[in-house]
């Protein structure tokens, strides 16, 4: 049990990462392939790409989080010193779990009363407002992470 939480840890984004790019590159190349070569478009394609998009920009957000590579305003932090500097951090991030927190909290309750299909795939739409919700659970625990590592280095 403490291998796997150890490997979900340290890899788990980039699996995700990774499986969702390669599918969403050969589900677009495949949709170009049909359409320009056989002239026959695969109705369904763009719909997938778009929800696989989805996934991929929550669980995006968590890698960034991760790797400490979300965006951010540089020129009011030169203004400290390190500890000022290392305060503005943890407010930043208690800031944004916040908002990650309050993200998953309100998409759990929207994901009870999602009962539409999508047009082409009749995929529920559940899983597509799912991504908010694991993308920002995962954030937040990142960024509980990052928050530890900045007080301890106070």
């Amino acid at each position: 049990m403490k291998m796997t939480i150890k490997w979900m840890d340290k890899y788990l984004e980039e699996y995700m990462l990774i499986i969702l790019s390669g599918f969403l590159v050969i589900m677009i190349f495949a949709q170009v392939f049909m359409r320009y070569i056989f002239d026959a478009p695969i109705s369904w394609s763009e719909e997938i790409a778009r929800f696989v998009f989805v996934w991929f920009i929550y669980v995006g957000v968590s890698a960034g989080v991760k790797y400490n590579r979300h965006l951010g305003v540089d020129a009011f932090k030169l203004l400290f010193k390190k500890k000022g500097e290392t305060l503005l951090g943890i407010i930043a991030n208690v800031l944004f779990l916040i908002f990650a927190v309050l993200i998953t909290y309100h998409g759990i309750k929207i994901l009870g009363n999602v009962s539409r299909s999508s047009a082409a795939l009749q995929i529920p739409f559940f899983w597509v407002y799912l991504a908010p919700v694991i993308g920002m659970f995962l954030t937040a625990i990142r960024l509980i992470q990052n928050i530890t590592i900045q007080i301890k280095a106070l």
